[in-house]
C-alpha cells in the first residue's frame, strides 16, 4: 500500500472519529446522561460487560467536549463495579494481598542486600 494511501486512510478514519463523537455527544445529551447521573448509570448497565469500555469512551469525550460534569460520571462508576460477585471480590482481594506481600518481601530483600553491603564495607 502506497503512503498516499495509507494517509487518505487515516484522514477518513478521523472524521469517522469525529463524527461519531458528535453523534455519540448528541444522543447522550437528549437522554439527559449529562445532567442525571441516574440515566448514565442505568445507559451503563444496558452495556453489561462492555460497560467499562463505555465508561471510557465517556471519559474521552468528557476530556475532549468538557459537557459531562465529573460528578455524574464518578458515582456511576461506583455502579459500574456492582455486578462484581462476592468470588469476583474476593479473588481480587487475594490477589491484592499477593501483591502487597510481594512489595514487602522486595523491600525486605533490598533492606537485607543494603545492610549486607554495609557490613561488607566495614570489614
Amino acid at each position: 500500500m502506497k503512503v498516499y494511501h495509507v494517509k487518505w486512510i487515516l484522514k477518513a478514519l478521523s472524521v469517522i472519529g469525529i463524527l461519531l463523537t458528535i453523534w455519540a455527544v448528541f444522543k447522550l445529551y437528549q437522554m439527559g446522561a449529562f445532567s442525571n447521573s441516574k440515566v448514565l448509570i442505568e445507559l451503563l448497565k444496558g452495556y453489561g460487560i462492555l460497560a467499562p469500555i463505555v465508561f471510557i469512551l465517556i471519559q474521552i469525550i468528557q476530556v475532549v467536549i468538557p459537557v459531562l460534569p465529573g460528578g455524574v460520571s464518578s458515582v456511576s462508576y461506583t455502579h459500574l463495579r456492582a455486578h462484581e460477585t462476592d468470588s469476583y471480590l474476593v479473588c481480587r482481594l487475594l490477589l491484592e494481598k499477593k501483591k502487597q506481600h510481594n512489595r514487602t518481601k522486595k523491600k525486605k530483600k533490598k533492606i537485607r542486600h543494603t545492610i549486607e553491603n554495609k557490613q561488607k564495607k566495614h570489614t
